[in-house]
């Protein structure tokens, strides 16, 4: 798939060149502008374009010519005026009505198929303005670094830094390679002063990398795939999400050459493939499971194993770069300790999802430090971090089959969930390090085995 831009592609639409396009478009306008009303597919096609870029659209994006060049900064209201105009222009109604007697024909063929023409046709027409690129990439260290989004708001950069040849090869290649005319680049696009807009942009990013027409995913430290596993990309906490999420993804060189041309989705490359997994652990098949169904068949376990070893630079990241993951809301507070915000994470995964709580707490202690009370960790079913459940139990069929009867609850007093506590006899195995629950059976009556007080 190549993301093409919408059929109008004039420029002095949709970019830069803003202020000089207004006597240039009176001869184009179609007669549906004109006229009083707006015709009623047209409409229907706006009002769903509208919705998902003030819902679903990061909220500020680089924008470009179709060369990359004339950058510039929109936010999400200036990015709808143009979209809507684009839109507007390259209506027609003839094309989509005819095109919706296709597609009914289609369906008619299909009786068990529930699907609206109507709705699929507008749909298709709307996602061609959807679209936008998005980079993933580590972050420089040092001076200059990175441009910013205060650097770019007062103009205080150098167009000669990494950092600025970072932004100008990213907008180049989604503009001459993918045909797109807008891209998120998270150090610009972000503006990290403001805590709202922080806030939405953490409990945002994994959808706004999922809703990307391309990643594009820039690897500073690699000059040919044999070297990709050993790349600082795959180290770095934020960019499990990055590297999962999104629908398709590029992956460019240190020279910015696309690793392997002509592949739509880098990652089901055999190579590639083999190189993430020698990085990360995550196979192929766990990938495109994930773009097929999501998480529902993924044991939150496993998904705490693809983020054991990972690195942040702020510590509470740990948690927060696994909120998309999990599917669950919660607001960053930094300054609380990573300790703090994964646990509070883990609540949140047990309210929103209660019958994970087998394997919530099924992890073990390894070579962690040995895990203790504290006024936010009130029971040591709990794991403190990712890392803990490099030591779980990896039985396939270990959690099937079982459901909450009532609410879990994590309190001052502990976890609350109903157990069966009966005698029994410690199994010695010549390891302290045992995940918390153990030999269940489905047929059985579950029991945990509750660390010693």
């Amino acid at each position: 798939m190549q993301p093409r831009r919408p059929n109008s592609d004039n420029r002095s639409n949709l970019n830069v060149q803003n202020e000089n396009r207004t006597s240039s478009m009176v001869t184009s306008i179609p007669k549906s502008i004109v006229a009083s009303t707006t015709p009623q597919l047209l409409q229907r096609a706006l009002n769903k374009t509208r919705q998902f870029i003030f819902n679903k659209f990061p909220i500020r994006l680089l924008c470009f010519n179709s060369d990359g060049t004339g950058i510039r900064l929109i936010e999400r209201g200036e990015a709808w005026s143009k979209i809507s105009m684009a839109m507007e222009l390259d209506f027609d109604e003839i094309q989509m009505e005819s095109d919706i007697r296709r597609k009914e024909l289609n369906y008619s063929k299909r009786p068990k198929f529930l699907g609206n023409a109507t709705d699929a046709v507008i749909a298709e027409f709307c996602s061609n303005y959807q679209k936008y690129a998005i980079l993933s990439h580590t972050w420089i260290q040092g001076s200059p670094g990175e441009v910013t989004y205060g650097d770019w708001k007062t103009n205080s950069f150098d167009k000669h830094s990494i950092g600025y040849q970072k932004l100008e090869n990213f907008c180049r290649v989604a503009a001459t390679e993918y045909d797109l005319y807008v891209g998120l680049m998270d150090t610009v696009c972000i503006n990290k002063t403001s805590s709202s807009e922080l806030d939405e942009s953490i409990r945002s990013m994994y959808n706004w990398y999922k809703s990307a027409a391309v990643c594009i995913t820039f690897l500073a430290g690699t000059t040919s795939i044999e070297q990709m596993q050993h790349d600082l990309w795959f180290t770095r906490g934020w960019t499990l999400q990055e590297l999962i999420a999104p629908q398709h993804m590029s992956f460019y060189s240190k020279a910015w050459t696309k690793l392997v041309p002509g592949v739509d989705d880098d990652r089901i490359q055999v190579e590639i493939g083999r190189q993430i997994y020698e990085a990360t652990t995550i196979t192929q098949s766990e990938i495109a499971r994930v773009q097929k169904t999501g998480f529902k068949d993924f044991r939150v376990s496993r998904r705490m194993q693809w983020a054991a070893n990972r690195q942040v630079t702020r510590e509470e990241d740990t948690a927060y770069s696994l909120i998309g993951i999990f599917g669950v809301a919660m607001s960053p507070a930094y300054g609380e300790g990573a300790e703090h915000a994964f646990i509070r994470l883990v609540k949140e995964i047990l309210n929103t999802k209660a019958n994970s709580l087998l394997d919530v707490i099924n992890h073990g202690v390894g070579t962690c430090p040995t895990p203790t009370f504290s006024t936010m960790r009130t029971s040591l079913l709990l794991a403190s971090s990712p890392r803990q459940f490099l030591w779980c139990a990896e039985s396939a069929n270990l959690w099937v089959g079982w459901f909450a009867q009532s609410p879990v609850t994590v309190s001052s007093m502990g976890l609350h969930v109903r157990a069966i506590i009966m005698p029994g006899r410690p199994i010695h195995t010549g390891c302290r390090h045992l995940a918390p629950v153990l030999h269940l059976k489905l047929e059985e009556n579950i029991g945990l085995q509750l660390p010693s007080i």
